[in-house]
């Protein structure tokens, strides 16, 4: 249903009077680590490392971060990118306590294949794409499989409640929210009853059987 990894992340404490660009250009990302009860510490990373990191390890798996020897573990807060460009400029980093609920999103990772797509045409719908959830740092998991196999007919639906949720696993949303469901694809509509060319027709008589009439008139 999911599996734990361990992810490592490796950065030094930033000299404060340093210039941020001038960090970027050298190939090295800024941050700032913050979390309950711990002073915040700026830090910058390779940037080719935070990438990977991130790519494989998301917004919802621990980190064991290495501050220059300290190890504890973190999670990847936020991201900030570059406008334009799309490359990241800034991240942050949320230390935390192995014995404190935290809130967290993980995503959902769609499996399986529903036979009312497969074999009826079925449009499917996703309308979830993470869930909101409270638990301990040690409980928590990089995504959670939704099986899209109990979606047979159009109308059928999952939802939260029909989800395999690892144990120690809080979900804060609403147990009735839909996360997938098939509808009928639409039906094509049907052709107009009369040729858009047989109307142009119709006019082009009228105006001449009014110019004859006028003609007569004028005689």
């Amino acid at each position: 249903m999911s599996n734990k990894r361990n992810f490592v992340l490796a950065v030094k404490k930033r000299d404060e009077k340093g210039s941020v660009n001038a960090l970027r250009r050298g190939g090295f990302l800024p941050g700032v680590v913050y979390g309950h009860g711990f002073d915040a510490v700026e830090v910058e990373a390779p940037y080719n490392q935070f990438v990977k990191v991130y790519d494989e390890a998301g917004e919802s798996s621990l980190v064991d971060l290495d501050v220059a020897g300290d190890k504890f573990k973190v999670l990847i807060q936020d991201v900030q990118s570059h406008p334009v460009s799309g490359k990241f400029i800034h991240f942050d980093l949320y230390r935390v306590k192995m014995t404190e609920k935290l809130e967290a999103d993980i995503k959902l990772k769609f499996i399986g294949q529903s036979p009312a797509v497969q074999e009826l045409g079925g449009i499917l719908v996703k309308n979830l794409d993470e869930l909101n959830v409270r638990c301990l740092p040690g409980d928590l998991v990089s995504e959670i499989e939704v099986d899209l196999g109990p979606l047979k007919n159009f109308g059928d639906v999952i939802k939260i409640f029909d989800l395999k949720i690892p144990a120690g696993i809080e979900v804060l949303n609403s147990a009735d929210l839909i996360v997938a469901s098939v509808t009928e694809p639409a039906k094509e509509e049907e052709a107009p009853s009369a040729p858009v060319e047989e109307k142009v027709e119709e006019v082009e008589i009228i105006k001449k059987e009014k110019k004859e009439e006028e003609g007569e008139i004028e005689k």
